[in-house]
């Protein structure tokens, strides 16, 4: 440790797991808490040094990795604020292999950075198209390259070779911007904080699939009974947790379409309730619609009510517009929710 190992440490263990039979097992082990954690208590002293490492706790691992200047080894921005975007990097030799992946059928406009420095290419998987990007930035140790995902796209983005000393960093035409290295401008796109109780929200959909067999469950449920932990890929739109982004008694709105039936949730904390249930066939592009008035919900399909709910109590917000980061995605073929 003495040699520069930086250790993210949490509270300290109380015995040894394992060895129950070795006597000196818990004697070593306090002699290494008293090394390591020496002075720590995550709250009021938060990082300390031995030598050449350093230990943190009470501080997230980017905050510690922040301070000893290690950067992502992939970030994106995007044109779209809740852009579901994954990326996996893997090395081949000398070769550097990142893929990167959109997770819902939308193009999405991205701008990367990657942690290396080099020639960045573009493998595409489905043509076997090989090109060298022709528009990026060198930053120290990192490129960044502006990237077009099509609908669930996805491609490989390769380094095997130096780049070039001089290259591109934007392309414009009659002063409009078409293709640029600068980052999209970033940040939540904030709750709807002055709409509450009383709004609608309103999408065509065409899903993939039917329910998975707890969301197929809730579809004949009372309302209300408890938080809907399935339906992860069958969300259209969903919520966070309001309580955390707005205060207690808060909550918002969003629901998930399958062919089999639409379930619409209320979430303020902990997990999202179900609050509209509707069983119904989904055929084709359906227009769905969740209607609040003074906090009360009501379910629309193709025009005609199909499920409601008596009010929470709650002060009900929109939660468009607030999926950055969540697992959850669309199966199937949706507009934007207006």
């Amino acid at each position: 440790m003495n040699d520069g190992m930086v250790l993210v440490v949490n509270s300290k263990p109380g015995r040894t797991p394992g060895l129950l039979t070795y006597s000196d097992g818990d004697a070593e082990l306090h002699s290494l808490i008293a090394e390591v954690w020496g002075d720590l208590d995550g709250t009021s002293v938060t990082e300390r040094t031995f030598g050449k490492g350093r230990a943190f706790w009470g501080q997230s691992l980017r905050a510690a990795l922040d301070k000893i200047s290690v950067v992502p080894d992939f970030e994106f921005t995007a044109r779209a604020a809740d852009a579901p975007v994954n990326c996996i990097h893997r090395k081949a030799g000398d070769a550097d292999i990142y893929f990167v992946a959109s997770r819902r059928r939308e193009v999405e406009a991205l701008v990367c950075t990657f942690r290396v420095s080099r020639q960045p290419e573009f493998w595409d998987a489905v043509t076997g198209e090989i090109s060298k990007v022709a528009v990026f930035e060198n930053l120290d140790d990192r490129v960044r390259v502006p990237q077009r995902l099509d609908r669930a796209g996805s491609m490989f983005v390769i380094f095997r070779s130096s780049a070039p000393a001089r290259h591109v960093q934007e392309i414009a035409k009659d002063g409009a911007m078409l293709v640029t290295t600068c980052p999209f401008p970033t940040g939540s796109r904030g709750l709807c904080h002055d709409v509450t109780n009383n709004f609608a929200i309103s999408v065509w959909v065409k899903p993939d699939c039917e329910a998975v067999p707890s969301v197929r469950a809730s579809l004949t449920e009372p309302l209300g009974t408890g938080p809907v932990d399935a339906c992860p890929p069958t969300y259209v739109a969903y919520p966070l947790a309001a309580e955390t982004l707005s205060g207690a008694n808060h909550a918002t709105c969003g629901f998930g379409a399958a062919r089999d039936g639409v379930v619409m949730f209320e979430y303020s904390a902990g997990a999202p309730l179900a609050a509209v249930t509707a069983k119904v066939p989904l055929a084709g592009w359906t227009h769905v619609a969740v209607v609040y008035r003074d906090g009360a919900p009501t379910l629309y399909v193709d025009g005609k009510p199909v499920g409601d709910s008596a009010k929470s109590g709650k002060t009900i917000h929109p939660g468009l517009g607030e999926s950055s980061g969540t697992p959850h995605y669309f199966l199937g073929q949706a507009t934007e929710p207006q």
